[in-house]
């Protein structure tokens, strides 16, 4: 739209990052192809020097010690000379640490200087974030209010070293509405929730994949399978009540066997997943868009749009709503799931389900949790998240 004034410009695409950089003579030596692929992603060189480097969903490069991460900076660095860099992100991060990869910004507009991890954890203390060791020598942030006004300030405050457009800034443009759905399990769900994994399995007809487990969190995401399961009639429900309305219906899972069960329920839903090719799962995304299937079941958390009113594939204009099955940790992952269906200037609310008093309850306090401290960070309303968590018995 506005041309490159002469400059040499690139957009990152994070899965083919290494694909700009000169292979070393290291990696072309090494056996293992991880290793092979470390090794170019740290060392490689720039196949240009690029002038300006563009990071949409700059979020996945949270982990400064991936290769993703370390890809991209070797595309930053070029030929010697840093390109300047623009940060892209709706979801930028949920706590400060999460945006280490904005580490030698932030450091500069409190007159510092960050050059590695090592200097960044040293800038987090001294800056006074509440930072500490935890296991396996990770930093860990220290929730609290100071922390995020803090953050928000550098990237937002008077002396701005970030840009934002909020929906609320933006006259007739609705937010995201949520609204928290708990299931209560009957009493014959209630048993089966309870029982070991393989008897589970067996009732349900599973294909058990391994036995009872030990790891305490493999056994609690068993706990989130079974409560997914379980719940399955009452989203199918749920949903033809939506349908009945009008409204066009995106239910998202994480779990491929509530997938499955879920759209075996609904006349003509489609599946949007991991099993299908590319052009199957556009296929099935361009129905859903056109009204050729009112239902929509997806696993992904990106990458897809479900938006009313999409002009290049012919869209409708029906009114979409978001059955979120299956709720997940990940205040990132929530909000880009919400994403699939609104848009600034669109209305599409989503509904968060869980089944009461199961391991799902304490993923829905945690993540409304952290979906405010990201809301308090970048400077968004949370009174809607502040009310979800009193409506859940969360507040304190």
């Amino acid at each position: 739209m506005h041309g490159g004034g002469g400059h040499r410009w690139c957009v990152t695409n994070y899965d083919r990052a290494k694909s700009l950089l000169e292979v070393p003579e290291e990696a072309s030596s090494a056996v293992r192809k991880r290793t092979r692929n470390k090794r170019i992603a740290a060392k490689g060189r720039s196949l240009v020097a690029w002038d300006v480097v563009v990071c949409d969903e700059a979020h996945r490069l949270k982990n400064p010690s991936s290769q993703r991460s370390a890809a991209v900076r070797s595309i930053v660095k070029g030929h010697g000379e840093d390109a300047f860099v623009v940060w892209m992100s709706a979801t930028a991060g949920q706590t400060p640490l999460e945006l280490a990869y904005l580490a030698p910004l932030l450091a500069a507009r409190t007159g510092s200087k960050v050059r590695d991890m090592a200097d960044f954890e040293a800038w987090c203390r001294e800056y006074g974030l509440r930072i500490k060791r935890g296991s396996f020598g990770q930093w860990n942030w220290e929730r609290n209010e100071d922390d995020l006004g803090k953050m928000r300030e550098l990237l937002f405050g008077d002396e701005r070293s970030g840009l934002r457009r909020r929906p609320q800034d933006l006259s007739g443009w609705p937010e995201v509405v949520r609204s928290l759905i708990p299931v209560e399990l009957d009493y014959r769900q209630r048993g089966l929730y309870d029982r070991a994994w393989e008897e589970f399995c067996k009732e349900l007809a599973l294909a058990k994949n391994s036995g009872n487990p030990t790891n305490p969190l493999v056994a609690a995401l068993r706990f989130r399978q079974k409560s997914s399961l379980l719940r399955a009639d009452h989203t199918v429900s749920y949903a033809r009540d939506l349908l009945e309305d009008g409204l066009q219906v995106a239910i998202s899972t994480q779990f491929l066997d509530s997938a499955r069960a879920i759209a075996a329920e609904i006349d003509g839903a489609v599946v949007i997943s991991g099993e299908s090719s590319g052009g199957d799962r556009e296929a099935m995304r361009l129905a859903f868009q056109r009204g050729e299937s009112r239902v929509a079941v997806f696993t992904v958390t990106e990458g897809i749009s479900l938006h009313a009113g999409e002009q290049a594939v012919g869209a409708t204009d029906a009114e979409r709503a978001l059955l979120v099955h299956d709720l997940r940790w990940s205040a990132l992952d929530m909000a880009q799931i919400e994403g699939r269906c609104h848009r600034d200037g669109e209305k599409a609310v989503a509904y968060y389900l869980y089944g009461e008093d199961t391991v799902e309850e304490n993923v829905a306090s945690a993540v409304i949790r952290k979906l405010s401290d990201m809301g308090s960070m970048l400077g968004d309303d949370t009174v809607g998240l502040d009310a979800l968590l009193s409506a859940g018995g969360w507040e304190g």
